[in-house]
């Protein structure tokens, strides 16, 4: 996974707020596609099957059911006449819903209900 400044800078400011320096970045079943990502601030050490990236002072732990999912996905901070938002460009993707929050992968294995 790569992420934009911005986008580096937004997930810093989310683990700062939760008083952490980890964010978790996984998919889970659910959404008008089939998978959804989640974006949240952890305190919770890495899984054995986790992969971890360092932004600066912030840790994106990187969920290991998650990985076929994410697997050269890039991450953008987008602002618009909507609102606000990280922005995933997912090469896994077979589909995409119109709010880019949930996709429908290629033939990739199951998230195993992550």
């Amino acid at each position: 996974m790569t992420f934009c400044n911005e986008a580096a800078t937004r997930m810093a400011r989310l683990a700062t707020r939760s008083t952490t320096n980890s964010v978790l970045v996984s998919v889970k079943g659910g959404g008008c596609s089939g998978l959804r990502y989640l974006i949240q601030p952890t305190n919770e050490p890495p899984e054995k099957l986790d992969e971890t990236i360092q932004l600066g002072e912030t840790n994106v732990i990187v969920c290991g059911h998650s990985l076929p999912f994410l697997f050269g996905t890039t991450v953008s901070w987008e602002e618009g006449d909507m609102g606000a938002g990280f922005a995933f460009e997912n090469p896994n993707a077979a589909a995409t819903c119109g709010c880019g929050d949930t996709f429908q992968p290629n033939d990739c294995p199951s998230s195993r209900g992550n």
